[in-house]
């Protein structure tokens, strides 16, 4: 038997691993970079894919929340009004500032009531701490008939979880393994 002592993963507050940044692809070569990624990294790729198929439908606001560096917005039609929010901790924690997104404190959306019509929420989940009072928030500021595209990974077993919801009931649910 040996004498390793494993480190228990749940006493960490912090992840010492984090993937390579998204950056904004606005130039020839970073859009070139970012199609590189996309064909190298399963999970950049998957979630492009999945994305690419739903988002070219929105209309009106869409709120993007952990936006991150927005790497999803240019899926987006040219008369969809984007809004990207994030925590006021983004930076220090993911190394993310975008000029023109709203970052926030507490567990309240920069937003008013009713005012989107879609709640984009990629990889964010799962560092949500009160995913009902998450839920809540994106019921709050859709308006009636308004859709939550969410996708998440499992912290239990890496299983990526894509749902669509309409009206707040599941309408599209797939598991992907990676």
């Amino acid at each position: 038997m040996s004498n390793i002592k494993r480190l228990n993963m749940v006493n960490r507050e912090r992840e010492t691993w984090q993937p390579p940044l998204f950056r904004a692809s606005k130039t020839l070569s970073s859009q070139l970079i970012f199609a590189l990624r996309r064909f190298f990294d399963l999970q950049t790729s998957s979630i492009w894919q999945d994305l690419a198929a739903e988002l070219p439908d929105a209309r009106g606001t869409v709120v993007d929340v952990g936006c991150g560096a927005q790497p999803y917005r240019a899926l987006l039609r040219g008369d969809v009004e984007y809004i990207g929010i994030d925590s006021a901790d983004a930076e220090s924690h993911f190394g993310y500032s975008v000029p023109g997104t709203k970052y926030f404190e507490g567990p309240t959306w920069p937003l008013p009531d009713g005012s989107v019509d879609y709640v984009l929420c990629t990889e964010t989940l799962e560092h949500v701490l009160d995913v009902p009072a998450f839920l809540n928030q994106a019921a709050r500021c859709l308006i009636p008939g308004g859709r939550i595209l969410s996708r998440c990974r499992s912290l239990r077993d890496g299983t990526i979880f894509h749902m669509i919801i309409g009206d707040l009931h599941p309408v599209h649910s797939v598991n992907y393994l990676i």
